[in-house]
Parts: C-alpha cells; sequence; structure tokens
C-alpha cells in the first residue's frame, strides 16, 4: 500500500478514521465483483433491440453504458472514504445543491450534491436536473403497490424480498436485465436470482419507464456496494473510474502507476443459455418465457393483443375529424413545400451510420482483446499449476531424502544417537595471549 492514492495521514482526524476501513478493503482486494454488460448485438440478433430501448429511459440508459476497467487502488481510496448523509437527504430533498456526499480521490477530498455525482457520472445534464422528477427519490409508496406491481410481471407466491427469484419474472426479458441490474447497479453477486426492494425499484423504472433519480440511487449504492464482512465482494469499481475520468485523473502517468484488476464482461448467447431463457426457433435463437412459449419479439397471444390495441386505435383516429389534405396540421395554410433544415448539434443519418459502424468495429476490437487476456490468464494458470507441482515434486524429493539419510545414521551409529558424547566446555584463549606457537625446522618437521 505505499502508492501515494491509499497513504492516509495519522495525524489528520479525517484521514486517520479511515485507515481500519482501507486496511479491511486491502485484505478483499482478490474480491471483486466482475461487471456484466449489455450486448445491443445479442439484443438484435434475439429480436428484442427495439423493446429494450423503448423500456429504457435516457438517464438509465446512459447508466448502464457505463464501462471503465477497474483499478484496484483508485477503487480502495474512493470506497475507504466514501460517506453519504442518507437520513439529511430523505428529510430535505434538495439533492442538486445541498452537499451530502463526501470523498477522497486521487489524494484530493471533495463534497459533492447528488445532482453533481449525477453529472459525474454522465448520468444527467444540468438540464436534466431542473425537471420535476429530479427533487425526490422514487420509493413504492406501500407493500400493497409493491405487491401488486411482482403480482402483475411474475407468477407464483406474493412478493417477499427475501425470497422472491427473478427466474418468476413471466418477461424473460426482464429476466435478462434483472441479472444485468444485479451485476452493476444494485451491487450484488447473487447468484440464487433473489430480487429484493432495491432491484424491484429498478425493474419498474424499466416495465413502467419511469424516472426513479438515478443519481440519488448511486449515491446511496455507494454506501453498499464495497461490502462490510470478511466475505463480501467489491462491486462498483467500474463508476468510480468513471468520475476519476471526469475529474482529469486518468493521466498517462496515474495510469502507470494503477493495476487494473477486472473489467466489464457482455451477457452473450452462452450467459443467457445458462439462464434458461434462449430457446431455438426456426434455427435462431430467441428469447424464452417461463412456459417455453417464443417471444420474437413477443408471445403469440401479446402479438394479437397489440394488433387489436393498435387497430383500435387506427379505427379512432379514421373517425376523428381530418385536416384537408393541403393543410397541415397546427400550421397556416400553404400551397408550397417550405424544406426544414436539419436541427443542429444532431448528427445526420449517414453520419449516425458511420458513428455506429465505428462503434460496432471497436465493440469488436474490444471483445478480441478480452479474448487474448483469457488466453493469457489460462496460459499463466497452467504455468503456476506446472510450477506448484515442481514444488511438490521437489518437496517430496528432499522429504524422502533426509528420511533415508538419517534413517541410515540410526541404523549405522544407534549408539550415537541414543547416547550422544560429551565434550568439555570450550575456553578459547584471551584476546592478546599468544597462544601455542609452531616453528619450522630446514627438515620441515613441527615442534
Amino acid at each position: 500500500m505505499d502508492h501515494p492514492f491509499l497513504q492516509f495521514d495519522p495525524n489528520d482526524e479525517r484521514e486517520a478514521l479511515r485507515i481500519p476501513r482501507r486496511d479491511a478493503l486491502w485484505r478483499r482486494r482478490g474480491q471483486f465483483g466482475v461487471p456484466r454488460r449489455l450486448d445491443w448485438d445479442v439484443m438484435r440478433e434475439l429480436n428484442q433491440y427495439d423493446r429494450l430501448e423503448n423500456m429504457l429511459t435516457i438517464p438509465l440508459a446512459r447508466l448502464l453504458a457505463i464501462d471503465r476497467p477497474i483499478y484496484l487502488k483508485l477503487t480502495i481510496e474512493f470506497f475507504s472514504t466514501y460517506a453519504y448523509e442518507k437520513l439529511l437527504a430523505y428529510r430535505r430533498p434538495k439533492f442538486r445543491y445541498k452537499e451530502w456526499i463526501t470523498f477522497r480521490l486521487g489524494g484530493r477530498w471533495h463534497s459533492w450534491s447528488v445532482g453533481r455525482l449525477g453529472r459525474r457520472l454522465g448520468i444527467y445534464t444540468t438540464a436534466d436536473m431542473d425537471s420535476e422528477f429530479f427533487t425526490e427519490q422514487f420509493t413504492f409508496p406501500s407493500d400493497e403497490a409493491r405487491a401488486a406491481f411482482w403480482a402483475e410481471n411474475a407468477i407464483g407466491d406474493p412478493y417477499d424480498p427475501r425470497i422472491s427469484k427473478a427466474s418468476r419474472l413471466k418477461d424473460p426479458l426482464h429476466r435478462v436485465m434483472h441479472h444485468i441490474f444485479s451485476h452493476t447497479i444494485c451491487g450484488r453477486m447473487d447468484s440464487l436470482g433473489n430480487c429484493p426492494t432495491p432491484d424491484l425499484i429498478f425493474l419498474y423504472a424499466l416495465v413502467e419507464g419511469v424516472h426513479i433519480n438515478l443519481a440519488a440511487r448511486m449515491a446511496e449504492y455507494f454506501v453498499k456496494s464495497s461490502g462490510r464482512t470478511p466475505n463480501s465482494q467489491i462491486h462498483g469499481g467500474q463508476y468510480v473510474t468513471e468520475i476519476a475520468y471526469n475529474l482529469g485523473l486518468m493521466i498517462d502517468e496515474v495510469l502507470e502507476s494503477l493495476t487494473m484488476v477486472t473489467e466489464g464482461v457482455y451477457v452473450d448467447i452462452r450467459s443467457l443459455k445458462a439462464m434458461g431463457v434462449i430457446v431455438e426457433a426456426d434455427h435462431r435463437d430467441r428469447l424464452k418465457g417461463l412456459n417455453n412459449e417464443v417471444w420474437d419479439p413477443l408471445p403469440p397471444a401479446e402479438e394479437e393483443n397489440e394488433d387489436e390495441e393498435m387497430h383500435d386505435q387506427e379505427h379512432q383516429e379514421q373517425h376523428q375529424p381530418q385536416t384537408p389534405p393541403h393543410q397541415p396540421p397546427h400550421s397556416p395554410q400553404h400551397h408550397g413545400y417550405h424544406h426544414q433544415e436539419w436541427p443542429e448539434g444532431i448528427p445526420s443519418y449517414p453520419e449516425f451510420y458511420q458513428q455506429f459502424q465505428q462503434m460496432q468495429v471497436r465493440q469488436e476490437q474490444h471483445r478480441v482483446y478480452i479474448d487474448q487476456i483469457r488466453t493469457s490468464q489460462d496460459q499463466i494458470r497452467a504455468t503456476q499449476d506446472q510450477i506448484r507441482a515442481n514444488q511438490d515434486s521437489l518437496y517430496q524429493g528432499v522429504q524422502a531424502g533426509f528420511s533415508y539419510l538419517f534413517g541410515e545414521m540410526h541404523h549405522a551409529y544407534p549408539d550415537y544417537f541414543q547416547h550422544p558424547p560429551q565434550f568439555p566446555p570450550w575456553n578459547p584463549p584471551g584476546y592478546g595471549d599468544a597462544g601455542p606457537s609452531y616453528t619450522r625446522d630446514d627438515a620441515g618437521d613441527d615442534e
């Protein structure tokens, strides 16, 4: 822990209080959780791209898009010092201005509001924070409302935050997104697939398309994501790196001094098959419901209901007063065509398509890089196993040699080991004594 980011002054009261927390996190430095990444190519392959795009609010999509590497010392420094005055924030929800968050990063202390945290994470803009949804944090108004939402979207027993499983969700896309939530913004490595209240809030935001003030959620998330027990995993390092980049800390000299622990991995088709949500239909992979129905993108029954709703809507539109063909709605009557200029700041379709192609290339390069890292890790593990095998063989050889040596000595000199000789104490001559002297004559004999 000789890195400057982990040096805390014991004479500084604020830093001295964080030293035990730093030491506890350092002992768990091998217990970092691996984030799960949403792979939009997989969503397109499963014919779920448009559905998911319509579900996600812009802030939630921005939050899920954060994919930074996790650095050991940077993450430990942040979580050793992070504090959030949650009770005060809930009592007076002025998230934009009140500085309830404190932490140290890059050796410098910061005091932030919840709004500033949202901006530094790239979730919200200044204009977003002027909207009504940013003034408070969403919670279920009652246990009944929470239970009603679960009953509508899952099957089986009533909702219990301690034991309800995401595997009971009707929509397989909801199950996939819960898997990503639980390994990122819910900060948990849960192999049991539990769905506690924080997970349910994110599912509610996804299904209903409502805003839940993600900045306030992240402020609370950082309190718990690093864990408190010796076996807890440390989550959220990718968000710490995002903050560090936005603060301008990640210059080349700093990056060279840091150790990357891990980075996010894509939730690919193989992972989804392991979850049991993939079925092959017409030689294509599709999502599978709880009753093995194919979602392409919806199950047949729901698609029929959707078609009926669209038909009713078209029927209502046909019976509404029609605008004359020569007069566009909500505009003065005119006979010429006026060209509408492309809005400034918004890329045109060719530009957007080019950016999308570049993003796909970078994504593929990133996958190749991850495969190379995995191959290197496998080679390192194989080398370590070979070293351990050599060490074990060497140890057994040395042990056998000593056993043979001492066994032979006991057999050859039994009296020596049973009755070792006694020697008188050795009294060397004092310093300055000449001691015995020897002279040599011409014949070479000693006297």
